[in-house]
């Protein structure tokens, strides 16, 4: 029976908890899977494999132990053991110059994307954090590894393009893994509610026409006044500009201004959005 564990069921004996390894190999899985999309295969599987590294110390295994609940895992609780720092740490130490990039995710995927520098919560200030040892983790996960260059033009005379991209590719790399591990804990924690998830990916264009239904249905119901009809011309314009080829534009509107259905609409585009 395995030692280490990612998961434990409350009142429930440790055989029945979730190794450690195959909670690991599930995110990396589904990551990978994820990422695949657009063309990040390797780079979601290592930050599944990586992102719970801080599970192989003494101390949160005895924590584990100790409380026996369904939230344990979750580090940003009050003393909880950070699980997720080692994770980043190996990245960075392990994989250059890329692996700065998947310790924002590793280091984020409980409590959120953090700054560059800036404080402790930062993830300058989690990288020169001491943290428990992770040395029982298995050779096969932490060596081995190798990832391809991102599928990014890079523009290296543009700085402020180049930014732009590397910070897309770490949201997408974070939403890769947030997603994956969510439902890797999802499908052990809680399998009935897991059952209950599509197996079969649901089609944009279907997606499309049940969107287009339900802004109808706002439409049809929104007030006639000054808010009201400023949402629907700024619907209006990102239906219009969703027709345009494929780029990079902005959505400049207020809070309150109806940003977020219409950026669902315009799925040709990639929007930046300012409150």
């Amino acid at each position: 029976m395995s030692r280490y564990f990612a998961h434990s069921l409350a009142g429930r004996p440790p055989e029945d908890w979730e190794p450690l390894e195959v909670h690991l190999q599930a995110v990396a899985d589904l990551a990978g899977e994820f990422a695949d999309r657009f063309g990040a295969t390797e780079w979601g599987r290592v930050l599944g494999l990586w992102h719970d590294l801080g599970k192989y110390s003494a101390a949160f295994q005895a924590y584990l132990r100790a409380a026996n609940g369904i939230d344990a895992h979750l580090e940003q609780q009050p003393g909880r053991v950070d699980h997720s720092t080692a994770g980043a740490k190996h990245a960075v130490e392990t994989l250059k110059p890329w692996g700065r990039l998947l310790a924002y995710a590793i280091a984020g995927h409980h409590a959120g994307l953090s700054d560059s520098a800036g404080g402790t919560s930062s993830l300058a200030g989690r990288l020169a954090k001491r943290i428990e040892p992770y040395d029982a983790a298995p050779s096969s996960i932490l060596r081995n590894v190798s990832l391809p260059q991102p599928t990014l033009s890079i523009d290296t005379k543009d700085e402020a393009r180049a930014s732009f991209q590397l910070g897309l590719f770490a949201r997408m790399l974070f939403s890769c893994l947030v997603d994956a591990d969510f439902l890797a804990t999802e499908s052990f924690m809680n399998p009935e509610q897991a059952k209950q998830r599509p197996t079969v990916g649901v089609q944009i264009d279907n997606m499309a026409i049940v969107l287009d239904q339900h802004l109808s249905r706002l439409a049809a119901g929104a007030p006639d006044n000054e808010v009201g009809r400023r949402r629907q011309k700024v619907l209006a314009a990102c239906r219009a500009a969703a027709n345009q080829p494929p780029g990079l534009f902005t959505l400049t509107v207020p809070t309150g201004g109806g940003k977020l259905l219409p950026r669902l609409h315009s799925r040709s585009l990639i929007p930046s959005a300012t409150q």
